[in-house]
């Protein structure tokens, strides 16, 4: 699939909204208004979706810390272990990154 579409349809499903300068993906892979009406039709239906932006993946060994943050830039790399690491602690265990997009890198 075609991630910008991806990214479009996520948005929207979880209320996230769009910035119009964005643009819309091609109608060719996202017809317009099409794609809204066979998820429902509803905005932001999607409530409890984390989206985990890894910086640049390696195959590295776990160091156990790492910063994460929405809009955090300034990440350049991390493992994947500690990425999976991150997924088992935060994401799935305490909850508070629900309904949100969150980068973690080093």
């Amino acid at each position: 699939a075609d991630k910008f579409a991806m990214e479009r349809v996520l948005n929207w499903s979880a209320g996230w909204g769009w910035r119009a300068d964005d643009g819309e993906p091609e109608a060719h892979i996202l017809p317009p208004r099409e794609w809204q009406a066979r998820l429902g039709g509803q905005e932001g239906w999607l409530k409890d979706v984390v989206v985990v932006r890894p910086a640049i993946l390696t195959d590295g060994k776990e160091k156990g810390k790492w910063k994460a943050g929405v809009e955090l830039p300034g990440l350049w790399a991390i493992s994947r272990k500690d990425v999976a690491k991150f997924l088992s602690d935060e994401v799935l265990k305490e909850g508070k990154w629900d309904g949100k997009a969150v980068s973690i890198g080093y």
